[in-house]
């Protein structure tokens, strides 16, 4: 399957610590809604998100189970949104470098949100209680997700 991240969005990804908010469902279609504390792209091109379980148990469920994904990723200070869609996402085990990895984004997110108190960032990006996951998509979709005109608009390459 084709990449449906170009490298500029490839590398937005991996340098700017945008915010991550991730949804699936539930078997009866019910939403659920996750918050990720990092990503990583991968060598294909996927894209791995690191999450707290405890704070995302039905999201975790909905993946767990097979169910589709959408990840955006924010970049506060601009608004920058991309949407990313996957038909699923695989669990993953941590890799070497991936609890690093994990404190370098948060700590990028904390310098990106001069608008909010320290303690607040660290507090929502906290990486505890409970077990650090990783879920890995291929995307099969991208949007602009960015407000204004082109909102929800395809991205080339990213509507398969």
């Amino acid at each position: 399957m084709a990449a449906v991240l170009d490298d500029e969005q490839a590398r937005w990804l991996r340098e700017i610590a945008p915010s991550i908010t991730f949804s699936s469902c539930d078997a009866t279609g019910a939403p659920s809604l996750g918050q990720g504390i990092g990503v990583r792209v991968t060598a294909s091109s996927g894209v791995r998100v690191f999450m707290v379980e405890a704070r995302n148990r039905a999201a975790v469920a909905d993946l767990r189970a097979g169910r589709p994904i959408a990840v955006v990723f924010t970049h506060s200070p601009t608004l920058r949104s991309l949407q990313l869609k996957a038909p699923r996402a695989v669990e993953a085990a941590l890799e070497p470098g991936d609890r690093e990895h994990i404190d370098a984004y948060v700590n990028a997110v904390v310098k990106a949100w001069v608008y909010a108190p320290e303690p607040f960032v660290r507090k929502l990006l906290a990486t505890g209680p409970g077990p650090i996951l990783a879920f890995e998509i291929e995307p099969t979709a991208a949007f602009d997700q960015t407000p204004g005109p082109q909102a929800g608009a395809a991205l080339p390459g990213g509507a398969r």
